[in-house]
């Protein structure tokens, strides 16, 4: 049996998609440890010179610190918005249909693919979707795609069988 996942790849899906895609890469783990390491370096830094030196300078590294850090999203959402609208797939009706040998891709007006299930290195279950990976590409299967949760839970076991690479994010455990 065949599962169809249907959907418009407009603004939202490219932001939620890019989103989760960003959030389960290993930039965003290698930027949490350099962030983290430079905290920590920065707290040091102003326990050792604490009574030696003016504070200015380390309060402003940790407000430009701060600010890149909790700024990184807006930024990158802002940056993604700009790329969208020059995206050539943009506003275009994406079609997969997926069974037990392949995922079958057909995007309105541009080009149809076929992904061998081989070829898949990681699958993630987000908070909105589906996340399948064949490095360094990513194909995204929000739920609002899918005609009804009969066909999101056949998909999901369709992956947890075929991909080893397989897992749910913190929101679904």
């Amino acid at each position: 049996m065949d599962i169809i996942v249907e959907y418009a790849w407009n603004k939202d899906n490219y932001l939620k998609a890019s989103y989760q895609n960003y959030m389960h890469s290993r930039l965003n783990k290698g930027f949490k440890i350099l962030a983290g390491t430079f905290l920590i370096v920065l707290i040091l830094y102003y326990v050792i010179t604490m009574n030696f030196t003016e504070h200015a300078f380390v309060i402003s590294v940790t407000v430009a610190f701060l600010t890149i850090y909790l700024g990184r999203w807006p930024i990158f959402r802002w940056q993604l918005k700009r790329q969208f609208k020059k995206y050539a797939q943009k506003d275009c009706l994406v079609r997969w249909v997926i069974n037990e040998t392949q995922l079958k891709s057909m995007v309105e007006g541009i080009r149809e693919g076929i992904v061998s299930w081989d070829s898949i290195t990681k699958a993630v279950k987000t908070k909105d979707g589906f996340l399948i990976y064949r490095y360094p590409v990513y194909h995204w299967f929000p739920f609002s795609g899918f005609p009804g949760p009969d066909q999101q839970v056949l998909f999901e076991m369709l992956l947890e069988r075929k991909v080893k690479n397989y897992r749910k994010d913190k929101a679904h455990k």
